[in-house]
């Protein structure tokens, strides 16, 4: 149990929609925000993204304003972790699971919140272990559940990737099935036109170049790394630290 509580933790700390259709998720402005707010890991760009949302969901309460708004509050609990900040975790995380399972509920996007459900609950093992009790196999199921709710969900694919990734294999991990379903979220974001400014994307680019040093295929992962750097220069997870390293080895 504990080794499982602690790849739930390592599993958030970086880290429905109907099938067959398409959605960006937040505003031009919010989705540029959050992606600088991961760039640079400023706590108030992330705040300024959770800002712009819930104005827009004050002005219309919609499930797709509903999902924007969680899914801005997201990258803000994960956030939190840098600094180990619980009081703003506690000020966002009981709203954000009540819009995530009023969206699961009412069955919109229910992939997409399930996934992020999931990883939200390892946040709030990260905070208190022994919730890992009781909040760990919620979580694995969580995930589980997503990817069979919608198989064009990115989102989704990226999140279980994660899961795979950092899961010991006693409790289901497999760092084969990580790197596909890691490609297969960036697939679905490339074919989906929808990867301009999304920190979600850019992400697994690294996390997918990771798993490969992890199977210990470095060229595939020195790979991986270049084409995180082509999108983003400024990637500085990537340029100082991922790459110098890889191309080390």
């Amino acid at each position: 149990m504990k080794t499982y509580l602690i790849t739930i933790i390592a599993l958030v700390l970086f880290l429905g929609s109907v099938p067959g259709q398409v959605f960006a998720t937040g505003s031009i402005e919010t989705r540029k925000a959050l992606y600088d707010a991961y760039l640079s890991s400023l706590q108030r760009l992330w705040e300024k993204g959770v800002v712009q949302e819930q104005r827009k969901f004050d002005s219309n309460p919609s499930d797709q304003n509903r999902f924007d708004l969680a899914y801005a509050q997201f990258g803000l609990l994960s956030y939190t972790l840098k600094n180990k900040d619980e009081d703003l975790f506690d000020d966002y995380v009981d709203e954000t699971v009540e819009h995530l399972e009023h969206l699961v509920e009412n069955d919109h996007r229910v992939a997409d919140a399930k996934a992020l459900l999931s990883a939200i609950y390892g946040l709030k093992i990260s905070y208190s272990s022994w919730k890992g009790m009781f909040l760990g196999p919620r979580s694995a199921r969580l995930i589980e559940e997503a990817t069979k709710a919608d198989e064009n969900s990115a989102i989704t694919w990226k999140m279980h990737g994660r899961s795979k990734q950092f899961t010991p294999k006693s409790f289901g991990g497999d760092n084969e099935a990580a790197i596909k379903s890691y490609e297969k979220a960036i697939e679905l974001w490339e074919t989906q036109s929808l990867i301009e400014d999304n920190w979600f994307y850019l992400d697994t680019h690294a996390w997918l170049g990771l798993a490969y040093e992890k199977k210990g295929d470095v060229e595939k992962a020195i790979s991986c790394y270049e084409k995180a750097l082509e999108l983003e220069p400024d990637f500085n997870w990537v340029k100082s630290s991922l790459l110098p390293k890889a191309r080390n080895k």
